[in-house]
């Protein structure tokens, strides 16, 4: 398994997407990201600022941009799948050691290159944070047995604070 987790300013996010809305969203966002944030209750910006969040985390989980890289190639799905608790609790505490309390925490699936993972992101006043975990195997062809645990296993607090 592989994890990523990225923070995205709500304020700069805000600067650059009154220049260049259109033109940025058709270019980050899949046509699904861009309907899903166009709808509901939460600001558009916040959800924008989610898809870009969980799109870092994504690249981060597989070490990089791949060759030929989309942004497109990567998507934060529509929720409706459970996530991992481990991830869940990562993300609370992450959200902690970086001195937020985000308002409600939002677990959705997400892809990278075809392959399925899990997000849960969050917000408070300026900033949406985010993390995801992929199977690493999917990616290399390599056995990885031991998932990822929020202690012991693979990685440890500090570790997982630190990638």
């Amino acid at each position: 398994m592989r994890l990523g987790c990225d923070i995205v300013d709500l304020p700069r996010l805000n600067l650059i997407l009154q220049q260049w809305e259109t033109a940025l969203q058709a270019r980050l966002l899949t046509a699904a990201e861009q309907a899903w944030c166009s709808w509901g209750d939460l600001p558009v910006l916040v959800k924008v600022a989610a898809c870009l969040a969980v799109k870092e985390s994504l690249i981060k989980a597989l070490g990089g941009r791949q060759t030929g890289f989309k942004w497109t190639d990567l998507e934060l799905l529509l929720p409706g799948c459970p996530v991992p608790v481990c991830l869940v609790n990562l993300v609370q505490e992450l959200v902690s050691q970086v001195g937020l309390a985000a308002e409600k925490l939002h677990t959705q699936p997400c892809r990278a290159y075809g392959q399925r993972g899990w997000a849960v992101w969050g917000w408070k006043e300026q900033m949406v944070i985010a993390a995801v975990l992929l199977d690493y195997q999917a990616f290399s062809g390599q056995n990885h047995p031991e998932p990822v645990q929020w202690s012991g296993g693979n990685y440890n607090r500090n570790d997982l604070l630190t990638m």
